[in-house]
């Protein structure tokens, strides 16, 4: 604080002593016969004079000129632990030191950003670099005022992603995410984006590993973006990459039973996977999966429990999915009837939709379907 007035060197080379309401001062910046600047020393709630006694011995009293406000007191932080990003809230009473808005708030030594104050309440976001342990929180106040709570904030490993595998794939592609305090300090995970999209799901959380299952978007790259739900961020740089959108173009045959091969068209079909683990048609799953790339996925008709209409629906391996909405016509294989070879059977033509051809047969019919 800095205190104004004349001689206030009571015709002295210095300052010998300064005190307030009986307290000396902590330490005496600078001094002049116009202005003496100082760091007042802590005091709790007493009113009383500020003296100066020169080096000659001579005083300059100003009576009841100080006056210590009540000391701030910390109820909580919370939480008590962080990390660069995690947001940290205070709360106690006369936190702003008598002031009308404080300078800083430092914790275990590194300056936080400050995003709300009052005499009740503060609210700061951690910065990075503090060392790891315990450490105080100190509030400053713009009068130069200070207070201390020691051992109030730890700093925990900062968080890092070692690994994300697979590190590309496609509407709901199934991801682990793993490395070292992911979870920020915290308990949860409040959000993650692939490449600026949220995740369509967190499936598990812990620590060192989170499952996710990604969402649609088209072909891009971009961060893995983690947020704990302490605030912490963790960050890997262009580590996701959305390949491009896969599309079903048709089917081929369009009609068919089981046994029945048929190649799946489109472009992209693999969805960023390996192999194809599953194709349904109509809701019912295929007897086999031939042959897979990303062009033509080729399969064997099961039996299907009722002839209908549906849907071509392929899961990469990755769990990412592509369909088809429509693209199937199942017939059930009928049993117990005379094969009737020179009848045609009724076909239905239309763009990615195919009816199957009706199994005619007298017992097993050998096995194979009576095309005509």
């Amino acid at each position: 604080m800095r205190i104004y007035g004349t001689n206030l060197l009571a015709h002295g080379g210095s300052i010998a002593l300064l005190s307030f309401a009986g307290v000396d001062a902590e330490e005496i910046v600078s001094q002049s016969d116009l202005v003496v600047t100082d760091r007042v020393a802590a005091g709790d709630g007493v009113t009383g004079d500020v003296l100066i006694v020169a080096d000659t011995g001579a005083t300059v009293t100003h009576t009841n000129g100080w006056k210590y406000i009540v000391a701030p007191t910390i109820y909580d932080v919370f939480p008590a632990i962080g990390q660069a990003g995690t947001v940290v809230d205070i709360t106690g009473s006369k936190l702003l030191l008598g002031g009308s808005e404080l300078d800083q708030i430092t914790l275990s030594g590194v300056r936080a950003t400050i995003i709300s104050q009052s005499n009740t309440a503060m609210q700061v976001k951690v910065n990075a670099g503090g060392d790891l342990g315990a450490g105080a929180v100190r509030l400053d106040s713009t009068t130069g005022a200070f207070f201390t709570v020691d051992d109030a904030f730890e700093y925990v490993d900062a968080c890092g992603i070692d690994s994300v595998t697979p590190s590309s794939g496609q509407h709901k592609t199934a991801i682990d995410i793993a490395g070292s305090g992911l979870l920020g300090g915290g308990d949860s995970i409040d959000s993650i984006t692939l490449a600026d999209f949220d995740v369509l799901s967190i499936a598990s959380e812990s620590d060192s590993l989170i499952q996710v299952v990604a969402d649609m978007s088209g072909a891009a790259t971009g961060d893995i973006i983690i947020t704990a739900n302490t605030g912490a961020v963790t960050t890997r740089v262009d580590g996701w990459g959305y390949v491009a959108v896969g599309a079903i173009s048709g089917a081929s045959p369009n009609s068919g039973q089981v046994g029945t091969e048929v190649t799946i068209g489109g472009s992209d079909l693999m969805n960023g996977g390996k192999t194809i683990a599953s194709v349904l048609l109509g809701g019912t799953e295929v007897n086999q999966i031939v042959s897979y790339y990303d062009a033509a996925v080729e399969v064997v008709v099961a039996a299907a429990d009722a002839s209908e209409y549906g849907d071509i629906v392929m899961y990469a391996d990755t769990g990412a999915v592509i369909s088809q909405a429509g693209g199937v016509d199942l017939q059930r294989r009928r049993r117990n009837q005379l094969c009737r070879p020179r009848q045609r059977p009724r076909r239905h033509v239309g763009a990615n939709r195919w009816r199957t051809a009706s199994w005619w047969r007298r017992g097993r019919c050998d096995g194979h379907p009576c095309w005509r």
